[in-house]
């Protein structure tokens, strides 16, 4: 990943969509949102 992108948390995510983290955790779980670009562990 380069260096001047950012990785997004559910706060984000849910942020940009106009809806709460828990129904962006709720449609991830459902395989609503796609998958990670990349994962920091």
């Amino acid at each position: 990943m380069a260096n001047d992108q950012q990785l997004w948390g559910y706060r984000e995510v849910a942020a940009h969509l106009g809806i709460s983290v828990g129904a962006a955790r709720s449609r991830k779980r459902r395989g609503s949102l796609p998958a990670l670009d990349d994962a920091v562990l």
